[in-house]
């Protein structure tokens, strides 16, 4: 239609009366047909690009946060903490001797371990908590409105939450446990300092025997490792 109207314009022939309303009709047409495959190009421009977003926000194997993301949940939890003077903890866990059982077992088990107690712990946390995959065999948990006191409690909820049944899977059995530090929000302390503290109560847990729940007291470092359940007389 097209090219019978440039024919006409350049005096080749003379098109019929109704193809003067036919062109316009047809190259409107044309404009729609354009419109809509423009639109749904963009429309999966979109979908793809939420789509990566999702999967950049969050750990493949865990289902947890990932670490670029739950550190920036952490920075905006601790801007929003000293702005509304309200408290915050940071628990901070790994799962006791991993390295040996991805030596002993391999690395799928071992993948497969991480996975449950992800899952497990996170089970544990409240809707508003934020569970973060930060390395490795290492997670971190952000907990708003909650002080030192209610952090160890539940700290040591996702102690048990691991340790209270063997993990199975593809027919191994094993015994796992976590060690686990904690710290409190203290006045004018930016996340990393925060993060830095409770990272260090982990390894107080580490150094006295693994399996408990440590927590740094002041912002001077000083932590406390709590008694397991089984030496709680």
């Amino acid at each position: 239609m097209v090219s019978l109207r440039v024919g006409e314009l350049l005096g080749g022939w003379v098109n019929p009366p109704w193809m003067a309303h036919a062109f316009p009709a047809a190259m409107a047409f044309s404009g729609l047909v354009v419109t809509i495959g423009l639109a749904e190009q963009l429309q999966q421009l979109r979908r793809d690009r939420d789509h990566a977003s999702r999967m950049a926000s969050y750990d493949a194997l865990t289902g947890a946060s990932s670490r670029p993301a739950i550190e920036e949940q952490l920075k905006t939890a601790v801007r929003d903490a000293h702005r509304l003077d309200r408290p915050l903890s940071v628990v901070f866990f790994d799962i006791d001797r991993f390295k040996q059982i991805n030596d002993v077992h391999g690395h799928r088990i071992g993948d497969q371990c991480l996975r449950i107690i992800a899952l497990r712990t996170r089970n544990r946390l409240r809707t508003y908590d934020q569970i973060g995959r930060y390395g490795g065999d290492e997670l971190v948990v952000v907990l708003p409105d909650t002080e030192l006191h209610e952090a160890l409690g539940v700290a040591e909820n996702l102690r048990s939450a691991v340790n209270c049944r063997p993990l199975s899977m593809d027919g191994v059995v094993l015994e796992a446990s976590l060690s686990i530090g904690v710290a409190q929000l203290q006045q004018g302390e930016t996340a990393e300092q925060l993060l830095e503290r409770a990272d260090a109560a982990l390894y107080a847990s580490k150094a006295a025997g693994r399996d408990r729940v440590s927590g740094s007291t002041r912002i001077t470092g000083t932590h406390k490792a709590l008694p397991t359940k089984e030496t709680v007389s």
